[in-house]
């Protein structure tokens, strides 16, 4: 029988703050000093360095990325897919990938 955390990650979705905030919609091949946040909202630093953070620092990326109105991380898509009751790829479409 499959734990709710491990039926989250089958749909694509997030059940923890701990969770990676990728959605697979990777923004950063241009990416300049100016810009260089991804479509996730983590920097290219936090991407590069994720499997090295404790929980509190991973914790404390994916808080801020959810309060910048112009990320999407997993979390936030999680959120969206639970109140609007679509699917991980409708709401990536929606939000991200059409905007």
């Amino acid at each position: 029988m499959c734990s709710y955390k491990d039926a989250c990650k089958l749909k694509g979705l997030s059940s923890s703050l701990e969770d990676s905030p990728c959605i697979s919609v990777c923004e950063l091949t241009y990416a300049t000093p100016a810009n260089d946040r991804c479509v996730c909202g983590r920097k290219t630093r936090e991407i590069a360095d994720w499997n090295k953070y404790d929980s509190t620092t991973k914790k404390r990326i994916v808080m801020e990325c959810i309060k910048n109105p112009e990320a999407y991380p997993r979390q936030k898509l999680t959120f969206i897919c639970d109140n609007l009751d679509i699917t991980f790829q409708e709401a990536k479409k929606r939000f991200v990938v059409n905007k």
